[in-house]
Order: C-alpha cells, then structure tokens, then sequence
C-alpha cells in the first residue's frame, strides 16, 4: 500500500521571557504552514523579503535533526544575504558562512537565530526533482513550539 498525503506544519510562537520566569501562559500566536512530501522529504514554502522589500517566497527542505540553515546562491543574492567569513568545503561542495536570515510563516516573521546560515555555491545547489532552493533545519526553530498534524488524503 502506498501512503498519499500531505502534512501541515503548525508553529506556535512562545514568549521566551514568560518561560524564563516560568509562567504557565497560552501560546500567544498560533501559525499554519503547508509542508508537502515529496521524494520522501518533507518540503515547506518560507517567505523572504529581496532587496527592493518584494516577499520572494522559496521551497526548503525541512530537516527535523539538522543544525544549519543552507541557501542556495541565487536566493541568497535574491534576498540580499552576503558571505560573512570564509569558505567552508567538503572537497566538492563550497558554503559560505552568512548571517541567519528571517523568514515568515504565513504572516508571521520567525527569526532563525539559534542557527548558522551558510550559502551553497554554485548552480543547482540542491535536488531538482524538488524545486528547493534550501535547508531548514529543525534547530532554527529551537525559541519556539513546533507541532505536527497529519492529514492523510488517502491509503
């Protein structure tokens, strides 16, 4: 049997200050994002604002374990993020290091700290079965409270 569905991402954004002290409150702010499947990873549209403060929205792929936020460069010259430090390489892959960007869920804006953000180099950075032009891994999401509901379209 093969699975067919489709998953929404549901952030709910915590007052840090309110958990330092620590008061029990409701989530202040509650935002729904799409995430689709696709090639087995499961993908989410984030939106940046470019250099002219047009929104430029962009796939990335959503890794639950990862550490780091991973732009491809077209994106990356698109929303106006420049390299920060030296280049970091695996031999074949070149990144350079950049300040973490903020993106918005839906109409809210997340700021994505509590990660490095690194450029990849080159054209066709990432899969393009996917049409992905990052990285976001579950660590830039480390301030807030992120819930998963899946809806199953079909078995």
């Amino acid at each position: 049997m093969r699975f067919r569905g489709h998953a929404a991402l549901v952030l709910c954004l915590l007052i840090r200050i309110q958990a330092i002290r620590g008061q029990q409150s409701a989530c202040p702010d509650t935002v729904s994002q799409p995430m689709m499947v696709q090639g087995g990873a499961p993908i989410v549209s984030v939106t940046f604002e470019q250099r002219n403060g047009t929104p430029r929205l962009a796939r990335f792929v959503f890794d639950s374990g990862g550490s780091a936020i991973i732009l491809d460069e077209k994106l990356a010259n698109d929303v106006g993020l420049e390299p920060t430090g030296e280049a970091v390489t695996d031999g074949v892959m070149h990144f350079m290091p950049t300040r973490s960007p903020a993106v918005r869920f839906g109409s809210w804006l997340a700021t994505l700290s509590t990660s490095r953000a690194f450029i990849h180099l080159g054209q066709g950075s990432f899969d393009t079965r996917e049409l992905v032009e990052g990285l976001l891994p579950g660590k830039a999401l480390e301030p807030y409270e992120v819930l998963w509901i899946i809806r199953t379209a079909a078995f």
